[in-house]
């Protein structure tokens, strides 16, 4: 991602979340915040430079999803996530695998070893098929117009 970002010109300020609650002091001392912070107050960084962030899906993250979008829409912020319930409780946007499809491919997996498969037998999946929700709701509160082609592509709106 880090590579992606220098050769798009960008800067990705890696910042983990290890405490059980996400507060408004843990947004405000964050790594890429006080950097951000120094960074404006020697006049390198522009007001608009941090806009945005990526929060994984993390049993924390998970937790604290209401907590964090509504941190993000006071700080104006925009999200992406990982877990579509992240979106469903304010974020911006997210794009994941479909979990229902993962437990569907995972009962299948253990029903070919409750019929005798030895598991080393059994090849690895991978998560083939992903969902895009988009939450126009938020974007609007932060000031944002998501492209129509994008949200015609969008298997969930929350308008």
């Amino acid at each position: 991602m880090l590579a992606v970002a220098a050769a798009l010109g960008t800067e990705i300020t890696p910042d983990e979340i290890r405490e059980a609650a996400l507060t408004e002091h843990r947004v405000d001392r964050g790594a890429g915040t006080a950097r951000l912070r120094h960074n404006r107050a020697q006049r390198r960084t522009p007001l608009w430079c941090l806009n945005g962030f990526l929060a994984l899906a993390t049993p924390l993250i998970r937790s604290q999803r209401a907590v964090l979008a509504e941190l993000s829409l006071k700080h104006r912020l925009a999200g992406m996530f990982g877990p579509k319930e992240c979106v469903e409780a304010g974020g911006l946007m997210s794009y994941f695998s479909d979990q229902e499809d993962i437990t569907r491919r995972a009962a299948a997996y253990i029903d070919k070893i409750l019929k005798g498969a030895k598991p080393g037998d059994l090849p690895v999946e991978q998560a083939s098929k992903y969902e895009l929700v988009i939450n126009l709701k938020t974007a609007k509160a932060l000031g944002l117009t998501i492209p129509e082609s994008l949200v015609q592509r969008a298997d969930q709106v929350i308008e």
